[in-house]
């Protein structure tokens, strides 16, 4: 990334390493940087990488300065690492400009007061980042648990319905039981013998 005669950043230059490969540590990185800084003449390097390739064990960090390198994690899906990418690129730039002018990166007070607010913010939104991901695992079982208990009301609604029909269709039995009973009292004596007819 070279700047124009124009720009407050004229005759600096900041080198940028994109990677989205699985395995990449910071040691890595670090080794791709300096050779890339050397052979292109800048001052700083960036490297960006991929969140989906970071794994559990590599030790990647979000965001971090090791010297006249950025190391930060980005992903195109993820609006919420548009932030640490936009720091990464901001405080090369302004190491750049200071290292141009010939200033030493350990007397850089302004710079390294800026990369502290940096790496406070980033960690604050990091932080509402983890716990907005709970709040969804939370609402997602909390959706899965509501589905079972519908299913599982929907169930014991279907059981009592049939609990229903079945005592009425045993109602209704015992009804027309009862009518054929008395018409068949009605048609026998008192000794049991069939009345004569009226």
């Amino acid at each position: 990334m070279d700047f124009t005669s124009e720009s407050r950043f004229a005759g600096s230059r900041v080198v940028i390493e994109a990677k989205d490969r699985e395995g990449m540590t910071q040691k890595k990185a670090l080794d791709e940087l300096a050779a890339a800084r050397q052979l292109r003449g800048a001052q700083v390097g960036v490297f960006v990488l991929s969140s989906m390739a970071v794994g559990e064990r590599s030790g990647f960090p979000a965001f971090a300065r090791c010297g006249c390198d950025i190391l930060v994690q980005w992903h195109p899906d993820e609006p919420a690492s548009d932030a640490y990418l936009h720091a990464a690129v901001l405080l090369a730039m302004a190491l750049a400009a200071r290292l141009q002018q010939g200033t030493a990166v350990d007397e850089l007070k302004e710079i390294e007061a800026l990369e502290k607010g940096l790496t406070t913010h980033l960690q604050r939104l990091e932080g509402l980042q983890k716990k907005a991901a709970k709040l969804q695992t939370l609402a997602d079982e909390m959706v899965r648990d509501l589905s079972t208990g519908v299913g599982e009301a929907r169930g014991l609604a279907d059981g009592i319905k049939g609990l229903l029909r079945s005592a009425r269709a045993e109602q209704a039995g015992d009804i027309d039981f009862g009518e054929d009973s008395v018409t068949a009292s009605n048609q026998l004596g008192p000794e049991g013998m069939a009345l004569p007819a009226a």
